[in-house]
């Protein structure tokens, strides 16, 4: 296509949808895409677009890379949990007026017996003593059950954390 016609997109990745997002720009030949990584995970798995790994530097970081991008389109496909992330996207594509979509996961119903609560530590004061924890927050986020050393937790992650206390 004439180089006019042509997008720059910047895809926020690191879950399932953006994958499955990357997969359907790969065809699209006005829009040339690119997977952006926070770099936690030391191997992951190969995406079907360019890809690059590593922060931007925060919000003026982000804003600066977009400038250098060609009519770029961000789309924010970040884990639920990258909220550092969320934010920074938000205000550096206003900064920039670039065109935003953030990929949300629909949230599961609630269930009479859930205790909904503002923040980890919150959720890690509200579980009983000798409560059997599944973690899903990843390993940056679970000071507040390590405390916990009367919970026995489960972390799930991508790779294995060294240096977790026996209760998780």
């Amino acid at each position: 296509p004439p180089r006019a016609l042509m997008r720059d997109l910047l895809l926020l990745a690191g879950t399932a949808e953006a994958r499955a997002l990357a997969a359907e720009f790969a065809g699209i030949p006005e829009v040339r895409p690119l997977a952006s990584f926070a770099g936690v995970t030391a191997d992951p798995a190969a995406f079907s677009i360019p890809t690059r790994s590593g922060g931007f530097g925060g919000v003026e970081g982000l804003a600066a890379f977009l400038r250098t991008l060609e009519e770029p389109i961000l789309i924010d496909a970040t884990h639920p949990f990258a909220r550092q992330m969320q934010l920074n996207a938000a205000e550096a594509a206003a900064l920039t007026k670039a065109p935003r979509l953030r990929v949300l996961r629909p949230p599961w119903p609630a269930r009479p017996s859930w205790i909904a609560v503002p923040d980890l530590q919150a959720a890690a004061d509200a579980l009983p003593g000798g409560a059997r924890a599944l973690l899903t927050t990843g390993r940056k986020d679970i000071a507040p059950f390590a405390a916990r050393t009367d919970l026995d937790s489960t972390l799930r992650t991508i790779e294995p954390v060294p240096g977790l206390p026996p209760h998780i």
